[in-house]
């Protein structure tokens, strides 16, 4: 058994208000991929059928542009900031529609996009349902 734990917090002038929590599943896919300077689409081995997906985490250490199952046509595109992560559990709803926000979209690659001028490490953590 897998075990991601997530911790979530917001302060608004006052006093922070989150917690930690964790999900559990039996597999995980994690990739740790270098972009070389100034890619564009570079394609980047990963798939995952989203129904199974428990929880997954993107960061990056520059900005990438991160476009889903094609690079001409994508069916998602995230713009991952530098030093950001996107965090996304199977309790937060579905950001993995297509573009034109009415199917889930399974993933079968990804194509990744870094414009900066340093080498970019694209770290992403998958907790999948292998069942």
């Amino acid at each position: 058994m897998f075990t991601h734990s997530i911790t979530r917090q917001l302060t608004t002038g006052g006093s922070p208000v989150g917690g930690t929590f964790t999900r559990q599943a039996g597999a995980e896919l994690n990739i740790d991929e270098d972009i070389p300077a100034t890619s564009t689409d570079l394609p980047v081995a990963f798939a995952a059928i989203v129904a199974k997906i428990i929880s997954i985490a993107l960061f990056c250490n520059v900005d990438v542009l991160i476009e889903v199952n094609s690079s001409s046509a994508p069916a998602n595109v995230f713009n991952l900031k530098a030093g950001v992560p996107l965090i996304w559990t199977n309790q937060d709803g579905s950001v993995w529609r297509d573009t034109a926000g009415t199917a889930v979209v399974n993933i079968t690659s990804l194509f990744v996009t870094n414009a900066s001028a340093g080498i970019a490490l694209l770290q992403i953590r998958t907790l999948i349902d292998p069942t």
